[in-house]
């Protein structure tokens, strides 16, 4: 069953003009036609989504019969934000898009020291985070999730750390250190706060920063992890030992 995201307000036995960009996907992308079934969702509560028909297509616009609601939350125990240090265009995209569907509830981007990625103008920067939106929203579909995954506008490492709770677990990937994640797990808690270095790694003076703020340093094996193989295989083992795996 065909999956869309709609960024309006729905509701049950009502019609629902789509957007450009969403016409074009059914029409031309996966060649609908009037009276074919799809499920649509907006990701806010009550969680789930709703059964609609395709009315009519236009030239430019198609139009939705929307009839019922069907409740589903597929939202995982654990409420996981990634704080990820911003990687080059593949594989930010990759991160954003798997960490999706193994349900972190958001992704913040990161301005780190080794950073290498240039986004400093703001039409650019703006456009980015709506690419990287589009891609959390396509993962959504795919996946089952009907709740909001957003993706925040990028800040600096030291804006994320003054905002972080002292009631969450907060954990930094580390692959120096020798506490590994049997020594955090009775610490796992519903909140839980991941950061992620970029492609140059987490530097000293963050990992010492974070430590400041109880940040559990921890390392995934002896091995030494891309950045977008690490926020995954965290993720993973979290959801496995807390969350809905």
């Amino acid at each position: 069953m065909i999956r869309l995201y709609v960024n309006q307000e729905l509701n049950t036995e009502s019609e629902l003009l789509l957007d450009c960009d969403a016409s074009h996907y059914l029409k031309h992308v996966l060649r609908q036609k009037e009276g074919d079934e799809l499920h649509v969702f907006n990701g806010l509560p009550p969680y789930g989504f709703y059964v609609a028909r395709i009315k009519s297509i236009q030239k430019r616009d198609i139009i939705l019969s929307v009839a019922n609601f069907v409740s589903q939350d597929t939202r995982s125990p654990l409420t996981i934000r990634l704080f990820q240090g911003i990687s080059k265009a593949e594989k930010m995209d990759f991160t954003i898009q798997k960490s999706v569907e193994l349900g972190v509830a958001s992704i913040q981007p990161l301005w780190m020291e080794h950073t290498q990625v240039k986004l400093k103008d703001k039409e650019r920067l703006n456009k980015k985070v709506q690419h990287w939106q589009k891609i959390a929203c396509s993962a959504m579909e795919q996946s089952g999730q009907n709740a909001l995954v957003s993706i925040e506008q990028p800040i600096s490492f030291d804006n994320a750390c003054q905002g972080l709770s002292t009631s969450a677990l907060n954990i930094v990937l580390n692959p120096w250190t020798d506490k590994t994640i049997n020594s955090i797990k009775s610490l796992i808690v519903k909140d839980i706060n991941i950061f992620i270095g970029p492609e140059g790694g987490i530097s000293q003076i963050e990992l010492d920063t974070l430590k400041k703020y109880a940040c559990q340093g921890i390392k995934l094996g002896p091995r030494i992890l891309r950045t977008e193989t690490a926020s995954l295989a965290i993720i993973s083992i979290l959801q496995s030992l807390g969350g809905d795996f």
